[in-house]
């Protein structure tokens, strides 16, 4: 509806109100009516000039915009539409009676609301008649404007405070701050948000306009003047344009101009990067002299700030360039990250801001009207001007399957708005996408209305792989070769084309050359985008029809892409179907390493090789004759081994068979001709050599940590950290094997190999990877459906071996299985559909799972649910930990996955994310097992080892649980929890966790079957933990186990990603098998510090080996807290205390914390109430409410013992 159809309509309807107003005594007294309607309200409504600034500022940040326009609320919600009539002309009577006069009204202050989930920035005028000083007067102003109309309409709410609300934001300070930061702008331009109050205006409701108030009367207040009616702002945006009279910037909307001649189109875009860490402003000449560079006729810019657009705008070079903008100087954009868009002189343009969805992600859609005759050759019949609609971009952020789905979204609900709004226009798409290389768009084909990547379209589709370090392949965002990318790059640092430009397919414009305008690396970046740069021509009208274009003078080129999006608007919600789009979802979703990070692998790898003295599989070894050095001499720059030493490194695991994903850790194995003894030494050797000589060189090798070595083991292995990798390194002697190895040789069908069981079962890590990959017809297709798999399993719990659950070795083994039975699958995606068909029914109680062609006599035992063997001798089950509990979990998730797959849900979807998967896990039970674990020493190893040992015995735990009901589901969620998100890069020592079993009944009835014999299991639990006095010591450690419902487990939980002070390594990483063998780790007790023995030392940090020396530091003693046994037998015997005004408060296992009388504790076993003494939580003296003793603050006030050491209740 145009402006003046909807004014006449709405002077239509106040003049019915008026006559309806007639109908009513007007003298009456107004009845008590209720204010309960939120489709009429009582406002005051500044100008439409103040309207259209404040409303720029809302459209992007407050909730209610569009539906409301800027305005002072008086009285919301007001009366219903039946009283309506009666009310006004009682309230046009009142301001008429006392003479209400016109008020001036300035808008100045910026001010808040607190609310509960938000907060909402509001304009404000600081003073105004009535607002401070003498009480006012039924006619003073603004506040005697509101004391009347609130007392005859009955208003009983909140005191008055007139705002203007700009919109809402979070309690985060920085969010708050660049809110205000922007209505302090606005307050701050030349012209003032001030104007004359004259009447109030009347909104109501037009449901059949998507719910937005409407003028539908006024009340003024000075009858006998004829004033026109006020008006809304229309919701239009104003193109700026530069007037070289006035030499500034001048607001209007371009309604009619000539059509000037364009033969050629040039389009430019870039992002200028707005980063708190490198501010726009200092890099202004840098991104001026990128900008005039590229040059166009327009330029589309994006994450353009308030301050940074100031500074363009009035940059002489720039006004030359283009005189015409979307935005002015000095006022405020409705972002912090805005898209701006600047033409050249002979390129005026209207435009509109088109929301995609988010609060801050719209488009800048621009009609630009442009004839493709030249003057002196236009016919007022035969010009055809045409208009070409360009649509400014900025897609959300992010390479989840999310954050994909999203901006994909976003370039569908484009494509719709430009389908119903300019069909018959040409379309240009131009902007920051952040769509990845490999991405397209998975948008049906469907429409008559297509748009082309235009790079694509010149230079060819992607090709899948990753890409090169150069721009041909047409990557705007390069870390390799530009500085400040790097800088941003956050874990992915490939090469990316995110800057892009479309063009519609079956129009009039054809792109005759695309190009980015990449910087040397060596030059300094003035962003860490570079520019695109397209040229677009009018296809001559002869050759319209067609198949080819002949653009002047140039190649012919195919208008029409492989690269093809549709803009079906009938079909909204974007979905990947489970047949199509799997490589993408695994590259959006991080599950396949980069380039980059590819390369940092094999970094990783060659320190690797330095540091143990070995040569890469297939390598010939370059020994040296230089001695290696005793463990006891002093280590100088780095040496190697002699040449008789023969060791060859071999990459295992994930990584060995292409599948892993970018966090995996790397598997090593070392093959070689010395004792297993001597290799672990001289490591160790080398390990200290390698980073002596990096501080002697000052050299920028990359840092190299021993975290732990674990030798009190089958097998041994180191734990390396490398530049941040975790590298698990095994040693296998095989002298023969060493001094002869020949990489192409397959170990696999080797029987002459005669080796130890543990040193066999090391070199089988190698010999499996072979075994499978020979058996696997379709590799490429095995490692898509791997990674998609693994990330099923990581993101709903499945995937932890050492709980029972899958681990790598068992989804390759799985895997494989299924394609070396159906070798006629050679799609990934088909292979995932075969897999969690066949296994979601799989009888893993009586079937094996193993490839084909195992030599094995292996015989299960009834103790062994599931059964997957290793491919080659020794044939081992690689599920040992698997339990029924856990099998049956596997099963129900595996049936879910299946279903999903059947109906074609998304991989995004079926894969979740990790809060997703967590909310349903705790939505799903009703009754939860919870296993807290509290550890407040300063030994980070016996924390680890605590934890360590806990872990392993939850595996017999499920056991045990599924043997008392077997009929009920115990769901272990793999991972700890804690009650609160875990501060960033914060390092500690202690842990506060707990791990969360989930119980649920097939009948529906959540209670146990059999509540005592589940209550003396979890007992049993807590006595195996405490009683192993190896890694539990209550002075510093507390494990609890409790049975809850729902409501006893906090609504929000978060996994614990506990930061160690030691940062994960061990200080003596040769005790890391079994840390705290002495029981002491970490406890101080009350003893004199220097009285230690050696095997205490060790496990001192170094600040207390120093007090333990005699040094001068000052060290927290904490004393051990006296037990709740003793505790119980003073208050229960001593006189000084009245045992009757004592209450015990004690953990039930399935309501929480519970009171009960002391007298009232029983200490008989064979008591049905009896409760272990480590179930109390605390002692409370009833008379005064005081917790005289509480376990998790270790405060003691009976006798002084913990925290309140050397206090004494009674004796002080």
């Amino acid at each position: 509806m145009s402006p003046s159809n909807a004014n006449a309509n709405a002077c239509a309807t106040r003049s019915s109100l008026a006559l309806q107003e007639h109908d009513v005594a007007a003298t009456m007294a107004l009845p008590k009516v209720p204010l309960d309607s939120f489709s009429n309200a009582l406002v005051l409504l500044p100008p439409p000039s103040i309207q259209a600034r404040v409303n720029s500022l809302r459209c992007a940040n407050d909730k209610s915009h569009p539906r409301w326009t800027a305005h002072l609320t008086l009285v919301f919600p007001f009366v219903g539409a039946d009283h309506l009539p009666g009310v006004l002309a009682h309230l046009r009577s009142e301001l008429a009676r006392v003479k209400m006069q016109p008020f001036p009204m300035r808008i100045d202050t910026v001010g808040r609301f607190r609310q509960r989930d938000y907060e909402t920035v509001y304009l404000g005028a600081s003073q105004y008649p009535g607002a401070t000083g003498a009480p006012p007067s039924r006619n003073g102003g603004l506040h005697g404007l509101w004391d009347l109309l609130s007392k005859e309409v009955g208003y009983k709410g909140r005191p008055f405070v007139p705002h203007m609300t700009l919109g809402q934001t979070s309690h985060r300070t920085e969010d708050i701050q660049l809110l205000e930061s922007k209505a302090r702008r606005l307050l701050a331009a030349a012209d003032p948000l001030g104007w004359t109050v004259d009447r109030v205006v009347v909104f109501q409701k037009d449901e059949k306009d998507g719910g937005k108030m409407k003028i539908v009367d006024e009340l003024l207040f000075d009858c006998s003047t004829s004033r026109e009616h006020c008006a809304i702002a229309p919701d239009i945006q104003y193109s700026y344009h530069l007037d070289s009279t006035a030499n500034t910037w001048v607001a209007g909307t371009v309604t009619s101009f000539s059509s000037p001649y364009a033969s050629q189109l040039t389009v430019s875009t870039f992002n200028i990067l707005h980063s708190p860490q490198n501010n726009c402003i200092t890099r202004f000449e840098n991104i001026r002299s990128t900008l005039l560079d590229a040059g166009g006729d327009v330029i589309c810019l994006q994450e353009v700030t308030d301050e940074f657009l100031d500074l363009l705008l009035q940059d002489r070079d720039i006004r030359a360039k283009w005189t015409w903008c979307t935005r002015a100087p000095s006022s405020p954009m409705e972002s912090e990250r805005n898209v701006v868009v600047l033409s050249s002189d002979h390129l005026p343009f209207t435009w509109n801001r088109v929301s995609l969805g988010g609060k801050h992600k719209a488009a800048s859609v621009l009609s630009l009207r442009v004839s493709r005759s030249r003057p002196e050759d236009r016919d007022n019949d035969n010009d055809d001007p045409r208009t070409i609609c360009l649509a400014a971009v900025h897609f959300t952020a992010g390479l989840t399957a999310q954050h994909l789905e999203t901006k994909a979204r976003e370039f569908s609900t484009l494509l719709s708005y430009l389908q119903l709004n300019h069909p018959d226009d040409e379309w240009l798409i131009a902007g920051d996408t952040n769509f990845p290389s490999y991405f397209k768009p998975p948008i049906s084909t469907t429409s008559a209305f297509e748009v082309a990547d235009v790079w694509t379209l010149l230079h060819g589709d992607y090709d899948g792989g990753d890409l090169p370090a150069t721009d041909l392949n047409g990557a705007t965002y390069n870390p390799m070769q530009n500085a400040l990318a790097l800088e941003t790059a956050r874990t992915d640092k490939s090469p990316q084309r995110y800057d892009r430009v479309y063009l519609k397919s079956s129009g009039g414009l054809t792109c005759s050359s695309v190009e980015v305008l990449s910087s040397h690396p060596s030059a300094r970046a003035s962003s860490d985008h570079w520019p695109v740069r397209a040229r677009f021509s009018f296809a001559p009208k002869k050759s319209m029809d067609e198949g080819e274009y002949q653009v002047d003078g140039s190649d012919t080129v195919d208008p029409l892409s492989t690269a093809v999006y549709s803009s079906d608007s009938s079909s909204r919600d974007i979905s990947i179907t489970p047949d199509d789009g799997l490589l993408e979802f695994l590259h959006a979703s991080h599950a396949i390493p980069s380039l980059e990070q590819e390369r940092q692998r094999e970094k990783v790898m060659q320190a690797l090789r330095k540091i143990v003295g070995a040569s890469e599989a297939g390598e010939a070894q370059s020994g040296s004759s230089e001695r290696v050095d005793s463990p006891d001499q002093d280590v100088g720059p780095m040496r190697t081994a002699p040449s008789a030493v023969k060791l060859v490194l071999v990459l295992v695991g994930s990584a060995a068979m292409g599948v892993d994903l970018p966090g995996s850790d790397l598997d090593c194995v070392v093959v070689g001709n010395v004792s297993s003894a001597t290799f672990w030494e001289l490591t160790k050797q080398r390990i200290v050599s390698y980073n002596k000589a990096a501080v002697h060189e000052q050299s920028s090798r990359i840092k190299v940590a021993l975290r732990r070595f674990v030798k009190a083991a089958a097998v041994q292995m180191m734990v390396l950290d490398i530049d941040g990798k975790k590298i698990d390194l095994q040693y296998c002697p095989a002298a023969e094997l060493a001094e002869s190895w020949d990489p192409s040789s397959d170990l696999s069908s080797n029987s002459g190999i005669t080796l130890s069981a543990p040193s066999m079962r090391v070199l089988n890590a190698h010999r499996d990877r072979q075994r499978l990959q020979k058996v696997i017809p379709s590799y490429a297709a095995f490692q898509t459906a791997y990674r998609f798999i693994k990330l099923v399993c990581l993101r709903r719990g499945l995937y932890s071996a050492r709980f029972g659950y899958l681990g790598g070795i068992h989804i390759s083994i799985l895997l494989a299985r299924i394609a070396e039975l159906r070798p006629d699958i050679t799609s990934g995606a088909d292979l995932v559909k075969e897999f969690f068909k066949v296994y979601s029914t799989f009888d893993w109680s009586n079937e094996i799972a193993s490839v084909a062609n195992v030599e094995t006599t292996y015989r299960r035992t009834p103790r062994e649910p599931v059964v997957i063997l290793s491919p080659l001798k020794p044939v081992v089950n690689v599920a040992a930990n698997a339990s029924v509990a856990t099998m049956q979990i596997i099963q129900d998730e595996f049936r879910h996955v299946d279903g999903h797959l059947k109906q074609g849900v998304p991989w995004r979807d079926i894969c979740l994310d990790g809060q997703s998967s967590i909310a349903a896990f705790l939505g799903t039970y009703q009754r939860f097992i919870k296993l807290d674990l509290n550890y407040w020493g300063d030994d980070c190893m016996a924390a680890r080892a605590l934890i360590g040992y806990v872990e392993s015995r939850i595996v017999h735990l499920l056991v045990d649980l599924h043997t008392i009901d077997p009929q009920a589901r115990f769901r272990l969620w793999p991972e700890r929890f804690t009650d609160s998100p875990t501060a960033v890069d914060a390092k500690t020592s202690t842990v506060q966790g707990f791990y969360l079993i989930g119980v649920r009944q097939p009948s529906g009835d959540e209670q146990s079957s059999d509540t005592k014999s589940l209550a003396r299991a979890l007992y049993g639990f807590e006595d195996i933990i405490h009683s192993n006095t190896t890694y539990y010591n209550s002075t510093y450690a507390y494990v609890a186990v409790q049975e809850l419902d729902r409501a006893g487990v906090p609504d929000r939980i978060y996994v614990d990603d506990t930061c160690w002070t030691d940062g994960g390594i061990d200080n003596d990483p040769d005790e890391s098998a079994a840390p705290g063998d002495d029981g002491r780790a970490g406890a101080t007790e009350d003893h004199d510090l220097r009285d230690r023995s050696p095997a205490f030392r060790k496990h001192l940090t170094p600040r207390k080996q120093e007090a333990d020396d005699g040094a001068s530091v000052d060290v927290t003693v904490t004393a051990k807290l006296r037990p709740s046994t003793d505790v119980f037998n003073r208050l229960m015997w001593d006189s000084q205390y009245d045992a009757n005004d004592y209450l015990i408060g004690y953990i039930d296992r399935f309501v929480g914390i519970m009171e009960t009388p002391l007298k009232s504790w029983s200490r008989d076993m064979d008591e049905e109430n009896w409760i272990p003494f480590h179930r109390i939580v605390y002692f409370r003296c009833k008379s005064s409410g005081e917790i005289v003793w509480d376990r998790h603050k270790r405060m003691d006030r009976v006798f002084g013992s913990g925290v309140n050491s050397g206090v004494d209740s009674q004796s002080s």
